[in-house]
């Protein structure tokens, strides 16, 4: 069964921490709910030993919500909604390749023979 890396664990606890910070910041907006699912997640990917995937995954979720949104937005209320969509999305893709790419080469890392 594969094993947990320090580096793992130590970015599962930030994003349970992150998580729990934002559903502090979003109690009165309902938007507490997706962070605490996305803290749950956390919590999964820690428990079911899914590598880097779930958490670049979930950071990226939250890259594309806190950095690539803009606070200040035009336009009507569907098209402010379907930006937000959008930037979360393009997060949650970035963090699903970085994850991919980090359990590549971590895999190959690990078949290496050593020397």
């Amino acid at each position: 069964m594969r094993r947990n890396s320090p580096e793992q664990i130590g970015c599962s606890v930030l994003l349970i921490i992150y998580s729990a910070f934002f559903v502090c910041l979003h109690i009165p907006y309902y938007g507490w709910r997706f962070g605490a699912a996305l803290g749950v997640l956390a919590i999964a990917s820690l428990l079911l030993r899914v590598g880097w995937l779930g958490l670049c995954t979930i950071a990226g979720v939250y890259f594309g919500m806190e950095v690539l949104d803009p606070a200040v937005k035009s336009g009507t209320i569907e098209y402010q909604m379907r930006e937000t969509i959008f930037n979360t999305s393009i997060g949650a893709i970035l963090g699903f390749v970085v994850g991919v790419v980090a359990d590549v080469y971590n895999i190959k890392a690990a078949s290496r023979p050593p020397k």
